[in-house]
């Protein structure tokens, strides 16, 4: 891929602003719902999904003051 314009602090708040609409969403419509909440082993797994997205999102807005 061949990038024109140079990544830029906006660049990175879009990625930013995307990843917590995305784990917004996970957390209200599926982690959040009945059903995952009733089997203990999708419950477990929408934790982890829920935790790495938080972490992706942390390691993101890590990276806006370099």
């Amino acid at each position: 891929m061949t990038r024109s314009t140079p990544i830029d602090d906006f660049h990175r708040h879009e990625v930013l602003h995307g990843a917590a609409m995305v784990q917004s969403l996970f957390d209200d419509f599926i982690a959040g719902h009945v059903y995952t909440k009733s089997h203990a082993e999708l419950a477990a797994a929408a934790k982890e999904i829920s935790r790495a997205l938080a972490d992706f999102y942390q390691a993101v807005g890590s990276k806006i003051d370099q």
